[in-house]
């Protein structure tokens, strides 16, 4: 077996993968804190765990598909990683979106089913708080929520700083 940490190039370890598939360890072993780290500040470190597994994992079984012709893996990586984080973004708009629509069909079922007036209100109120806060009030300093409005943004065919500015963050673009 062929140790492929003291092979030169990041290539040279994935092409040697696609016949001894523990070649491949050595990439992750290189690039895992890296890549984690760079997730992190976008998602959050509790995301980022798993996000940083699933960006190897696609590696791994996509390895055929990286170009022999680069040295380097970390390109390839962190590709994989921005469409990670913007899927991560969408996924979480879609659970958002779906959050407010229960909320709006529970506050008119508690209206039909006679319970006290004042704790439903209480609950419909603390309810539009937390899911209606205007855009100017979400906290866009932090870089993960930078990125997902720059990419929702981008996937409208937006300008970053337009986004920001549209999202309430001036000054932070």
């Amino acid at each position: 077996m062929i140790l492929c940490m003291h092979l030169p190039t990041d290539a040279a370890c994935i092409a040697a993968s696609a016949e001894d598939p523990e070649q491949f360890a050595p990439i992750f072993d290189r690039y895992f804190v890296e890549v984690h780290g760079f997730l992190g500040r976008r998602v959050g470190r509790d995301a980022a765990d798993e996000l940083a597994g699933e960006v190897f994992t696609v590696a791994f079984q996509g390895r055929e598909r990286f170009d022999p012709a680069a040295d380097s893996a970390r390109p390839w990586l962190y590709g994989i990683a921005v469409h990670l984080v913007a899927r991560w973004y969408r996924s979480a708009a879609r659970r958002h979106r779906a959050y407010e629509r229960s909320l709006g069909a529970g506050l008119v079922e508690s209206n039909r089913d006679g319970a006290d007036g004042y704790s439903r209100a209480e609950d419909r109120i603390d309810a539009r708080a937390e899911a209606g806060r205007p855009a100017g009030e979400r906290r866009l300093s932090e870089p993960s929520l930078r990125l997902g409005t720059a990419v929702h943004g981008w996937q409208r065919g937006r300008r970053y700083r337009r986004v920001m500015r549209s999202e309430g963050a001036r000054g932070t673009a």
